[in-house]
């Protein structure tokens, strides 16, 4: 056991008192009785936490000088520090015998010391000097004290004997010669329950701002100052300033400037008084430290020729603010702080991102029209993130544009979802091969964006783009659709024919088309095995070998002929050949067995040829109209789009509950048909195509709010009866439900299958719905009289001359009966 265990099980039952002044030494003859035992050192009270002592105490003391020189000598030995791990126990076990009671216990000895209270009678009051009353059994005699022993007298403030020795020599106690020279020679000892003196700190030093240039990530001297400042202006915040003066005061070549004449323009320096351009600018740029391997020519001609025409652009709409603009020193700062952005912090903007292949050209992004140049083949147009520039080839939705001044040079445009052509992987920027890179942009991936809008890329990941606003010939949809699902038909399958035409068919005809080729090529596959078979018998009779003796066979053909053919027993004659020979008749066997597979799979194909079939389903959608207006209002010409979704692997159109708001990327726009034109609400042109095909398109579901769901073009799904069909309109989409009065099957394969539906109003008036069902589409639709039948998503074809209460409908793509 150690000292920290020692002290923490005295600290934790109460034992001895915190220092070690409280620990006397009986004064007696008995103190040496045990050879080799260790002496405890004698200690003085030096506090008013210690025993009081009477004053007859003195001359015990003075009796036994020989029992003061061993104490001293043993308090210099370490062994003697604390008590022994035996005493600890036996303390131990005596306060839980007391049940946690205030005692005092002697330890090793019989005898008990005196109380704290008997011992301030005795001495008649506080003021007596304490020590410890010895006891003659006892060699030694150590005080318990336990936590909660009531005192009579409050208990001073805590203070270390260093300072209480202080205060003794001070002359602030009454202490006899003897105890003075104790009091002092137990300050010099050190002592295990000293505190220790905190550690001096050093002095806390106010580190002064380095008036030494910074650098950059490669060691590069700084050129700019990056820091922003307290006052800076958004462009957003001149607005009111704009225009505001006379722009005829300009100088000329502000007002005639344009993207391609700032290349060449050059500044009159008026202290030289010689013109300055992008080789003087160069020049400035390595006096202000920059590496003349980061500007050169190249690099300072692209950034002089953007910073010029910004310059330009910007003294001609603030005329007042024009001399701020249009100096060579804003030409140098605006030169200086691209340096300090690209090279020393190694920032690069969105364009060279993009042609480096760092990033992508689809994300969301904002450039600016720097110029047009238009052609019999196509129109161009240059566009800039303000640091480069790169080629772009404009569609005939922008092209329209443009020609019709919507779109000018000097616009702002959103870009999102653009693809990238000329190059097949990164190339740096100002480069040959960069010069043959071209962004396509399409109608639907473009939009106009605000004049104070920042150029680059963007923080928000998406632009929204409402139905109405997709064209049909824009292309691609980049931009993201905010939906509500209208309606969710079922799954279709549609097969391509050898001569180009499709067919759609629903889930039931599909199951039955591809059951009977399945059946058809296993019949056709299992004729031409047998044919095979009888082939190979043919062949075999009257084959004989030219060798008498199968050792000398070595071929794959003959060892097949000797083992299939000639021999009575073919099992008998394939253990007869040796490893090479089974080896090399196994290679034929199989090169035999592949050719006749390959031979019969090419007479399958022909006669009974694969279908090229792909499932797809669709999903009739509107716009959710949070982004568009905050109050309830007609929607009047508010678009429709038919999302057809191809090829679904995983997904289906239980995943699209009707009345669920959905977010869509990656479409494609494909042109109208008018066979869809019919099954829309109200009278309006033809809802727009989209296609959502995976990988590249994506749908991710939203919260919906019903009070903007009720603004929008949906209506919940409901069943009508006949006699309720006086309130539709021609051309509407409704769910039919009736009583199937008779069933009439096509009669060839073009005509369609007549399913005959009754209901009786309240006044027994008997109303008749007919319903066509295409056979290509649906097969033969085959119902018992007298069923409850329902169709849906069945449109509203009404005839001429149709008698009364009589009601023609046809049942689309999208139909399902329900019987």
């Amino acid at each position: 056991m150690d000292d920290v265990e020692v002290r923490n099980i005295i600290q934790q039952f109460g034992g001895f008192s915190k220092s070690r002044e409280h620990c006397t030494v009986s004064e007696g003859p008995r103190l040496s009785a045990k050879k080799g035992a260790a002496a405890t050192p004698t200690r003085k009270a030096l506090g008013p936490q210690t025993l009081p002592t009477p004053v007859s105490a003195a001359p015990a003391r003075q009796a036994s000088p020989s029992a003061d020189s061993q104490a001293e000598t043993a308090a210099q030995s370490p062994a003697s520090k604390f008590p022994s791990h035996k005493d600890v126990l036996s303390a131990r076990r005596a306060l839980m015998a007391d049940g946690g009671k205030p005692s005092t216990s002697a330890f090793n000895s019989p005898s008990k010391a005196p109380t704290r209270s008997s011992l301030l009678r005795k001495s008649g009051g506080a003021s007596a000097r304490p020590t410890t009353v010895p006891s003659p059994s006892s060699a030694r005699q150590l005080v318990f004290r336990s936590p909660n022993l009531k005192r009579p007298l409050a208990r001073p403030a805590f203070s270390t004997p260093t300072k209480r020795a202080l205060v003794d020599r001070g002359g602030n106690g009454a202490c006899v010669g003897s105890e003075k020279e104790d009091v002092a020679q137990h300050a010099t000892r050190p002592s295990p329950y000293q505190p220790r003196t905190p550690a001096t700190l050093p002095p806390v030093t106010v580190r002064q701002p380095s008036i030494q240039p910074k650098s950059g990530k490669h060691g590069e001297p700084q050129v700019f100052d990056l820091t922003r400042p307290t006052a800076r202006h958004m462009l957003g915040s001149v607005a009111s300033q704009i225009g505001v003066g006379d722009t005829q005061r300009l100088p000329q070549g502000v007002l005639t400037m344009s993207a391609d004449l700032a290349a060449e323009y050059r500044f009159m320096d008026e202290a030289s008084n010689q013109l300055w351009g992008a080789a003087e600018a160069r020049q400035v740029l390595l006096d202000r430290g920059c590496a003349s391997s980061v500007v050169t020519d190249v690099w300072v001609a692209n950034h002089y020729r953007w910073s010029v025409w910004s310059c330009a652009c910007y003294a001609r709409q603030l005329p007042l603010q024009w001399r701020s603009f249009w100096s060579i020193g804003s030409i140098v700062n605006r030169l200086l702080y691209r340096y300090e952005r690209e090279y020393v912090c190694g920032q690069r903007s969105a364009l060279r991102r993009v042609l480096e292949g760092d990033s992508s050209s689809q994300q969301l992004m904002v450039l600016c029209v720097a110029s047009v140049l238009r052609t019999d083949k196509a129109t161009q147009a240059e566009v800039t993130d303000g640091w480069y520039g790169i080629q772009a080839v404009l569609d005939p939705v922008l092209a329209q544009a443009l020609s019709k001044g919507k779109l000018r040079v000097g616009d702002k445009i959103a870009c999102v979802g653009l693809r990238m052509s000329g190059v097949a992987e990164g190339v740096p920027p100002l480069t040959e091969k960069a010069e043959h890179a071209r962004l396509m942009l399409n109608g639907n991936c473009v939009r106009r964006a605000p004049w104070d809008a920042k150029l680059g890329f963007q923080r928000r990941k998406a632009m929204f783009l409402s139905l109405s606003a997709v064209s049909e010939l824009g292309g691609a949809v980049g931009a993201a659709l905010d939906v509500v699902v209208m309606r969710s038909y079922p799954v279709l399958y549609m097969e391509t024919l050898s001569d180009g035409r499709r067919v759609i068919r629903s889930e039931k005809e599909e199951l039955r088309v591809s059951g009977a080729l399945a059946a058809k090529r296993a019949a056709v596959t299992q004729d031409l095995k047998e044919r095979a078979i009888m082939a190979r018998s043919k062949s075999a009779n009257g084959v004989r070998l030219a060798t008498s003796s199968i050792e000398a066979c070595h071929e794959g053909k003959e060892l097949y002929d000797y083992v299939m053919r000639s021999s009575a027993d073919p099992a008998e004659a394939q253990r007869q050949l040796t490893r090479a020979q089974a080896e090399a008749l196994d290679r034929y066997a199989a090169e035999q067995q592949a050719a006749i597979e390959a031979d019969v799979a090419e007479t399958v194909d022909k006669q009974a040829p694969q279908r090229q079939v792909r499932a797809l389903f669709k999903l009739l959608v509107c716009d959710y109209p949070a982004h568009k207006c905050k109050q309830a209002e007609p929607s009047g010409g508010q678009q429709l789009a038919l999302v057809t979704v191809w090829g679904p692997r995983g997904i289906g159109p239980a995943d699209f509950a009707e009345g669920s708001r959905f977010l869509f990327t990656g479409l494609t726009v494909s042109p109208r048909k008018t066979g869809w034109q019919q099954m829309r609400p109200h009278h309006q042109d033809a809802c727009l195509r989209l296609n959502f095909s995976l990988p590249g398109s994506h749908f991710k579901p939203m919260p919906a709010d019903p009070e903007i769901v009720q603004r929008s073009e949906y209506r919940e799904r409901g069943t009508l009866y006949i006699d309720e069909m006086c309130h539709i309109s021609p051309g509407q989409e409704v769910d039919l439900a009736g009583t199937v009065t008779a069933c009439q099957a096509a009669a060839a394969a073009g005509q369609s299958s007549v399913l005959h539906l009754s209901t009786v109003d309240e006044r027994g008036t008997s109303h008749v719905a007919t319903v066509e069902f295409p056979v290509v589409t649906f097969g033969s639709v085959n119902v018992a009289s007298g069923c409850q039948a329902t169709v849906r998503n069945c449109v509203y074809a009404p005839r001429a001359g149709a008698a009364p209460n009589t009601f023609h409908l046809r049942a689309g793509d999208g139909c399902e009966l329900i019987y």
